[in-house]
């Protein structure tokens, strides 16, 4: 398995290989704006797609026909077999699934959207400060001849990045607004609804501390939890920012 760019980029880096050189101060600052820019470009876009279905059913329900049509004339094209099945015939099948469906999921496609780009948000920063500073990793790290999956394993979930910050960097989540915990909840919400539509498991319950849910139920994903997991996540990405800033930034 190939490794990724930015860990063999702080390899060579940790090991003062000629012609490879930290990020500079100015360089880090640069990439810590880029992925909190992205972010919230992506949180908003989200946000706004989500509200554009609840308000515009009837603007989504001509896009969606457009959209059924336009797939259906393709497979006719495509398929000798159903060539002779009309178009109309086949609309009724794609339609109302899209139509009804869509609304229906908007809340749980948009946490799982927004908590993706939190998650990159969280990995981008973290390559940042490893380029910027990249004695931070350990020199048993660097010389490990293990396949690159292994190394960055630690590195992998969404806790574990939490645990980096918090251990290697001393940059905490506690406030009210944006508790670790809080953010672990959203996580597991949303791999709940991308792997099991929804339904608690056992992991689920394991993970989240104080959770009423029970392993079968299904979980919230209202308005109002996807306002509050918004609002979490954004403050969570600004705060991080910022302690990054200040950490790393004399300037």
């Amino acid at each position: 398995m190939v490794e990724r760019e930015w860990l063999k980029e702080v390899k060579a880096i940790r090991c003062g290989e000629e012609g490879m050189g930290a990020l500079t101060r100015e360089q880090f600052e640069e990439e810590l704006d880029k992925s909190f820019s992205r972010f919230f470009t992506i949180l908003n876009t989200h946000e706004a797609l989500r509200q554009f279905v609840s308000m515009k059913h009837d603007e989504f329900y001509k896009v969606a026909v457009d959209q059924a049509r336009a797939a259906i004339d393709k497979i006719l094209e495509q398929y000798g077999d159903i060539r002779s099945a009309k178009l109309e015939e086949l609309l009724p099948l794609f339609v109302p699934v899209c139509v009804d469906e869509f609304p229906a999921q908007r809340n749980r496609l948009w946490l799982i959207g927004s908590v993706s780009a939190f998650e990159v948000c969280l990995k981008h920063n973290i390559e940042a400060v490893l380029r910027h500073k990249p004695e931070l990793i350990d020199e048993k790290f660097i010389k490990d001849k293990a396949p690159h999956h292994k190394q960055l394993k630690a590195l992998d979930k969404l806790f574990q990045k939490l645990d980096f910050l918090e251990n290697k960097l001393a940059i905490t989540f506690h406030e009210k607004d944006f508790a670790r915990e809080q953010l672990v909840e959203i996580h597991f919400r949303r791999n709940m609804f991308v792997h099991h539509d929804g339904l608690v498991t056992d992991r689920y319950v394991k993970r989240v501390k104080n959770t009423q849910y029970k392993e079968g139920d299904v979980l919230d994903d209202s308005n109002e939890y996807c306002e509050k997991s918004g609002r979490c996540l954004a403050q969570a990405a600004v705060h991080l920012h910022m302690a990054l800033l200040k950490k790393f930034s004399k300037g």
